[in-house]
């Protein structure tokens, strides 16, 4: 309630109308535009005499038109009238006491003494910038800021252009002209809250203060300028991981029955490419199941090398990618499917994983679900198995080690209903599901401590679903308990979802996810779809065709991931969908990886 009601405050004074008095020196015509688009979002009126943007109003006034913006003036009328809920102040006019009696009460205001309001006086600068401040999120009361600082924090914070910062400095101490407030209250729409992607235009719309025409018509224009000078120093302030994930689809053809020269030629070209486009992070798919495509004490060779599992290339394709991916100056993390052992009967069969043999003869540790064989996570043979791997792979210079978002394979409450049987006889008590997602936990929880004990630089992220739903409840991954524990360095989630999208916008996860991990030292990296450029997405429901319709809308997508606190980087999937896509949608994924090379 109190964000909603503080929320108001940016915009209290463009409402104020009635006074003539102009301020001198400053130059009011500048601001028109401003006014004009403010108003037709219902956020600014003029007076009989127009915008009158040279001129002051009282702080009666603002406290009136601050109410009928919260569209809470029958509520104020009703609930604080005269006799009821009141408030302290002699010198408010009676056609302002409720509304002051509102504010006073939700902890919006206060007045210039005990008993008086200052209703007859000007607004000042400082007065302004502090309730826009304490609107966004930051207190006063504990020190953040002062009042009379007030714009130096706020330049610091959301940094203002030169030239505002140059007028309002000016009048931090005395009366703003409705012209300087208009401008200050544009700017604001576009700033996000303390700690949150969601900025106040956004939550203005959500709270349907203006419909879904005005929101389009106007939000490349008042978003665009919260991203051109606070989110280019915003990056600078890390090292951006500009990420593309090579998996075994791209990886299958430059092996198979490849000698090491034709591997590292096929694999230099790859990273040349994703070089030259801006990218500077590879996720290097090196187990897509319980193979491997590197020598492994653990795991056959994968069948992506030939169709003989037992015999491998006669060289090392992991130590060739490690080695190229230092010459081209990108950073290469191992991404691998932790549980998944074959996807379908085109793989070579189970028996094949000789190295397996132990773990998949004991049947509690292996689930059929249709033509996938994956492990049980419930299985603590098979949790040490995992790690064993993990291991292995921390013998290389990699820079990273990734999950892949494949854990449970269904909500089958059947596949490991003799884990959970054993665990209640131990007197345990949790639901299944939540015993599921223990089980989950534990592994991440593990992998995390055995790679900093044994190479603490090297990162370790996870890659889930978009949805937090669909991990809690479907794959059996709590990602707020992941966040709680500090288990992961990195959470890389695949929003593969549009701006329009009508079940999951993308702008609205960006914000569940910058949510969650908002005050942790997790980083955050947005996971971005290249496979639906020029397609029609099925699932979007009214936003099908933005896909095909919409342009530059990596770059859009890079640019508002970038006004994330947490934000740290992307990922775009996948290589081959920007480097050989379909040739239909050719010509569009050539633009529109243009345009993101460009953002970067």
């Amino acid at each position: 309630m109190m964000k909603k009601l503080c929320l108001a405050l940016i915009i209290s004074a463009l409402f104020i109308q009635f006074i003539d008095s102009p301020v001198l020196g400053l130059v009011a015509e500048s601001y028109t535009d401003e006014a004009d688009l403010l108003k037709d979002l219902g956020l600014f009126q003029g007076t009989e005499k127009g915008y009158q943007l040279d001129t002051v109003a009282t702080r009666a006034q603002g406290a009136v038109m601050l109410v009928r913006f919260l569209g809470q003036e029958d509520k104020a009328k009703g609930d604080y009238s005269l006799g009821s809920i009141s408030h302290p102040f002699e010198d408010v006019p009676t056609w302002a006491d409720p509304h002051v009696a509102y504010l006073y009460s939700n902890g919006l205001t206060n007045g210039m003494s005990s008993r008086s309001y200052g209703s007859d006086g000007d607004l000042t600068g400082a007065q302004y910038m502090t309730m826009m401040l304490r609107m966004l999120g930051y207190d006063d009361g504990a020190g953040e800021f002062t009042w009379d600082k007030a714009l130096d924090f706020w330049n610091q914070t959301y940094k203002l252009e030169s030239s505002d910062y140059e007028s309002l400095s000016q009048v931090s101490d005395s009366s703003l002209s409705r012209g300087l407030m208009v401008r200050i209250s544009y700017l604001t729409l576009a700033n996000n809250y303390k700690k949150s992607s969601v900025t106040v235009f956004e939550d203005l719309y959500q709270r349907e203060v203006f419909g879904e025409d005005k929101y389009s018509s106007y939000k490349e224009l008042v978003l665009k300028q919260s991203i051109e000078e606070e989110i280019v120093s915003h990056v600078k302030d890390f090292d951006e991981r500009k990420g593309l994930w090579l998996s075994y689809l791209e990886l299958g053809p430059i092996l198979n029955n490849a000698n090491e020269h034709e591997y590292r030629n096929d694999l230099a070209e790859i990273f040349s490419n994703g070089k030259s486009d801006g990218f500077n992070t590879i996720y290097f798919q090196v187990r897509s199941n319980s193979d491997a495509i590197y020598p492994s004490e653990i795991y056959s060779w994968s069948y992506l090398i030939n169709d003989n599992y037992a015999q491998g290339p006669g060289y090392d394709p992991l130590s060739v990618a490690v080695e190229l991916a230092h010459e081209y100056d990108l950073r290469l993390e191992a991404w691998i499917n932790p549980y998944r052992i074959r996807t379908n009967a085109v793989y070579h069969p189970v028996e094949s994983y000789d190295k397996l043999q132990a773990l998949l003869n004991d049947s509690a540790n292996v689930f059929k679900v249709g033509d996938l064989w994956t492990l049980n996570p419930a299985s603590s043979d098979v949790r040490d198995h995992i790690l064993a791997g993990v291991e292995e792979l921390l013998s290389y210079d990699i820079d990273g080690i990734q999950y892949d978002d494949y854990f449970y394979p269904n909500q089958d409450m059947t596949l490991d209903a003799d884990q959970y049987e054993a665990y209640i006889e131990s007197n345990g008590w949790i639901s299944q599901g939540d015993f599921r997602r223990n089980q989950v936990t534990q592994l991440i929880v593990e992998t995390y401590k055995l790679i900093k004990e044994t190479k603490s630089q090297v990162a370790f992220g996870i890659s889930p679903q978009g949805s937090f739903n669909n991990n809690y409840n479907n794959v059996f991954l709590d990602i707020n308990e992941i966040i709680y524990r500090q288990a992961v360095d990195y959470l890389l989630p695949q929003v593969y979802y549009g701006f329009d999208n009508q079940h999951s916008p993308y702008e609205t996860v960006l914000a569940q996810w910058e949510g969650a991990l908002a005050g942790t030292d997790i980083d955050l990296l947005i996971g971005l779809s290249a496979y639906k450029i020029g397609l029609e997405d099925k699932w979007a429901g009214s936003g099908s065709d933005e896909w095909i319709t919409d342009e530059k809308i990596l770059a859009r997508m890079l640019e508002r991931a970038r006004a994330l606190v947490t934000y740290r980087g992307v990922s775009v999937f996948r290589y081959d969908s920007i480097y050989h896509p379909a040739a239909s949608v050719e010509q569009k994924v050539i633009d529109e990886v243009k345009a993101l090379s460009e953002s970067f």
